[in-house]
């Protein structure tokens, strides 16, 4: 149960970088946020066994 916690809140975590990208200008910098941030998530989906 406290990997699902931690995969909701890290879920949480991304949809508030996607909003803030929104609000940010520059195609390049929304690239490298958004590269970072599924690095992230790809890190924390795999620390998790989620995959």
């Amino acid at each position: 149960m406290e990997n699902f916690e931690l995969f909701i809140a890290l879920l949480v975590l991304i949809i508030a970088g996607v909003l803030l990208l929104k609000k940010m200008a520059g195609c390049l910098m929304r690239t490298v946020i958004t590269i970072i941030l599924l690095a992230i998530f790809i890190g924390a989906a795999i620390i998790l066994r989620l995959f």
